[in-house]
């Protein structure tokens, strides 16, 4: 019994260590693939932009933001209108009436089950 019990916590160990070492692994070349595929951040030209149209007097920003803004009401604005969900509350259909007839033999305003005893 102590043999094959010795042998069992082997192969478990033996195991686990494999799984975490592959893992581990994994994890690495991750990093590995990550570091070597990452971009530079492109700040520096955007703050010669930022800095030449603060020197220009244009708002170019302001602008944008002000497009940004419209476009993002408007959308709203269509959402809204759309009704999507509008019928949520107000609870089962004329289709699904129908449907619980047909099943059931009984309407679907005497509740949604029978009781096997009654």
């Amino acid at each position: 019994m102590t043999q094959l019990l010795k042998q069992g916590l082997e192969i478990s160990l033996i195991g686990m260590g494999l799984t975490f070492a592959v893992l581990g692994l994994l994890v690495l070349m991750m990093m590995l693939l990550e570091r070597s595929f990452r971009r530079a951040p492109a700040v520096e030209p955007e703050r010669r932009r930022a800095a030449a149209s603060k020197k220009a007097g244009t708002h170019e920003d302001e602008i944008v933001v002000a497009i940004g803004v419209a476009v993002t009401l408007l959308q709203e604005l269509e959402r809204d209108q759309a009704g999507l969900g509008s019928t949520l509350g107000t609870g089962h259909g004329a289709w699904w009436a129908q449907g619980r007839t047909n099943r059931t033999g009984y309407p679907a305003s005497r509740g949604s089950a029978r009781s096997g005893g009654q």
